[in-house]
């Protein structure tokens, strides 16, 4: 029964009972949680305390830097390699639903769409090349058509 009581909860309270403890849901401290409700003043109090350390800790007119060195090559690395393998998956999935009809294309679409998800991604990155050159030149980007 000992190593029981630790590990099973439910062992653990009959165990408790079995001894003339008394459960009663509903309470904390011995203070029943439905005959008192929360005290206005203590909970506007509480309010006011939030709203200060809120204000402390979060200064509105600081912003962090947008395009660090870290934060572009992870972008631009995300964008090449994810378009390839995005179309590869779906070259896959091309041959397996043409090859369940008795349409033997196996390598074709996964190379052709692997390919067009290459030309993509090379497309994507030299998008948002240009789009970080605007933007640390001081222009506007312009707008993909």
């Amino acid at each position: 029964s000992g190593i029981l009581d630790i590990f099973c909860p439910r062992t653990l309270w009959s165990a408790r009972l079995r001894r003339g403890a008394s459960i009663s849901y509903g309470t904390w401290n011995g203070v029943s949680m439905s005959d008192s409700g929360p005290d206005p003043e203590r909970l506007r109090e509480l309010a006011a305390k939030l709203d200060e350390v809120h204000r402390q800790s979060s200064p509105r007119d600081k912003q962090l830097p947008s395009n660090t060195a870290a934060s572009i090559v992870l972008r631009l690395g995300v964008e090449l390699v994810s378009a390839p393998l995005v179309g590869g998956a779906i070259g896959l999935g091309l041959d397996w639903i043409f090859g369940y009809f008795a349409i033997h294309t196996k390598p074709v679409f996964t190379i052709v769409m692997f390919l067009l998800g290459c030309i993509a991604g090379v497309r994507n990155v030299i998008r948002t090349a240009q789009d970080l050159n605007a933007q640390s030149q001081g222009g506007a980007t312009k707008d993909r058509e």
